[in-house]
């Protein structure tokens, strides 16, 4: 868990560090990051000598277990690169708290597990405390009203790619936590598949998206001008190894406990985030920010 923490703290900050001075598409970082994570998870079963074995388990109801998950996953990991680039690390981090709304929801939904009452109460601490954010984002919207609409815009997009990306993890850790547990699947051959199906979902959402020039990824014509990865480097790939790193992580946190139980994981993540904004990025916390921050941990503790 304190693994978990410690890359969901850092992994805004090494996004906007290592993507500068290069571009990296929302499509490239989906395509980077489950190919390098299919290359951990395979050489990790291989290492343990079970890389055949599970291969033959999950082949027989692999599309009905883990295609649904992967999927949903390919859009919240494109949504996540959208909302990295556009606000701060710690707004990010503190939206991305819903998640854990929508998994107490979905695990209801899918799994039949309800929502206590005090689940009920954490859910309306973290809507005021988006709901802070989202004011904050305004004020600085007001505060730079001369030529920087573009910017305020930006941020208004990132905030709905952060909060609909937290719907799909919802979502997703409720179908992960289906898998693991109700279907026998190890993490690690859980990971596999996901990695799998995602490469496959993003690759036929870039093709869709040639053959009928609808703009669902909007990377369509930067490829074509400077070809798929033409403008990456080898550091701006650095968000892609360390979302893997967290994906194959929280498979195994899934695995032995439940979607839910990340909350902790999410505390940590915030105070980190706090910590890097005010001493590494030498931005002062927002009046909005400041109250923010402690209903957001209160909702999760």
């Amino acid at each position: 868990m304190a693994l978990i923490a410690l890359q969901n703290g850092l992994h805004p900050y090494v996004y906007r560090e290592c993507t500068k001075g290069a571009t990296l598409l929302k499509s490239e970082f989906v395509i980077a990051y489950n190919l390098i994570k299919l290359c951990m998870t395979i050489g990790l079963l291989v290492a343990s000598g079970s890389f055949s074995v599970s291969v033959k388990l999950a082949a027989k109801d692999s599309m009905r277990v883990a295609f649904p998950p992967a999927a949903v996953y390919a859009v919240q990991n494109m949504l996540t690169a959208v909302a990295l680039a556009s606000i701060s690390g710690l707004a990010y981090n503190l939206l991305n708290q819903t998640k854990i709304v929508w998994t107490a929801l979905c695990v209801w939904v899918l799994l039949g597990r309800p929502v206590r009452a005090v689940q009920w109460v954490a859910i309306g601490l973290l809507c005021l405390s988006g709901v802070l954010i989202v004011l904050d984002e305004a004020a600085a919207k007001g505060d730079s009203n001369n030529g920087f609409e573009v910017l305020a815009s930006t941020r208004l997009v990132g905030l709905i790619a952060v909060l609909v990306s937290a719907f799909c993890s919802g979502l997703t850790s409720a179908l992960s936590e289906r898998a693991l547990h109700l279907c026998s699947r190890s993490s690690l051959v859980f990971s596999t598949e996901l990695a799998t199906f995602e490469l496959v979902t993003i690759f036929l959402i870039l093709v869709i998206e040639v053959s009928s020039g609808c703009e669902m990824t909007g990377d369509i014509s930067h490829i074509k001008d400077y070809g798929l990865f033409g403008r990456t480097t080898l550091l701006s790939l650095g968000p892609s190894f360390s979302q893997a790193i967290g994906g194959i992580l929280v498979g195994h946190l899934t695995k032995v406990t439940d979607g839910v139980s990340k909350c902790y994981v999410l505390i940590m993540a915030v105070m980190l985030s706090a910590v890097i904004r005010v001493v590494v990025e030498k931005s002062p916390l927002t009046t909005y920010l400041l109250m923010a921050l402690p209903l957001g941990l209160l909702s999760i503790g």
